[in-house]
């Protein structure tokens, strides 16, 4: 029941892509799927929309998003 667009759903269809190996990729490891994982958990703490999931070449590891987890709608979900 997520929308199009919603981060976790795009994290989720990404994992799963590379599961299935319908991914072309350099690097498919735990660091990969980490910074995934923590790029899909920044923008949904923060609200924003996601349509894809992709790393750049030299790009670092995000920092964990300090926002507010519990606010508006999130509240009902916790």
């Amino acid at each position: 029941m997520l929308d199009v667009g919603d981060p976790r759903l795009t994290l989720r269809n990404t994992m799963m892509k590379m599961a299935n190996g319908d991914t072309v990729r350099c690097r498919d490891d735990s660091r990969e799927h980490l910074l995934y994982y923590l790029k899909s958990w920044n923008a949904w703490v923060e609200g924003r929309s996601m349509n894809l999931l992709r790393r750049s070449p030299d790009e670092t590891m995000p920092k964990i998003s300090n926002h507010a987890v519990a606010t508006g709608a999130r509240a009902a979900e916790a």
